[in-house]
């Protein structure tokens, strides 16, 4: 998501800053026509970013995409921390942006909560982020692309 529109419908992305790098959201928004799609920009794989957030099985992991990598976090640690990968609904995909644009007082009374991205993605938690991705041994001076690749996974495959 970018920190601007265009009245055009068309998004110039080369003087945009992003503001969210990326979240899992439904396409019930797009189906229902709420949401209009108003260009399209080639995937490059390379750039491609995604939510950073905490599992467990046996163990707690980082998981990032297709990683998953395992932490020094115990279980309740990670019941604590409460970042957990999520679905968020499309229909709060304009309240989201309009927070992270420092413009609550936009948002309608219901859209309203405590917190937006801090549950679902560690990269809103950064103090936390980095104790989390350093026991994990992701390197965040690398992409997530150059991270994939090194455990085998080449996000290019998605868009051959």
């Amino acid at each position: 998501m970018y920190n601007q529109f265009s009245q055009e419908n068309k998004l110039d992305i080369i003087n945009a800053r992003v503001i969210i790098r990326g979240m899992f959201t439904s396409t019930s928004g797009i189906k229902d026509g709420v949401w209009e799609i108003i260009d399209h920009i080639p995937v490059i794989p390379e750039l491609v970013e995604f939510p950073e957030a905490l599992g467990s099985s046996k163990v707690v992991y980082l998981s990032v995409g297709e990683l998953k990598l395992k932490t020094k976090l115990k279980t309740n640690q990670y019941e604590e921390i409460g970042v957990y990968s999520t679905l968020e609904s499309s229909y709060a995909v304009g309240s989201i942006c309009l927070h992270y644009l420092g413009k609550d007082d936009l948002i309608e009374e219901q859209f309203k909560w405590p917190e937006y991205l801090e549950n679902s993605d560690l990269r809103y938690r950064p103090e936390m982020r980095k104790k989390i991705i350093k026991q994990a041994g992701y390197d965040d001076s690398k992409s997530y692309y150059e991270n994939a690749l090194e455990r085998g996974f080449d996000l290019k495959r998605f868009y051959e």
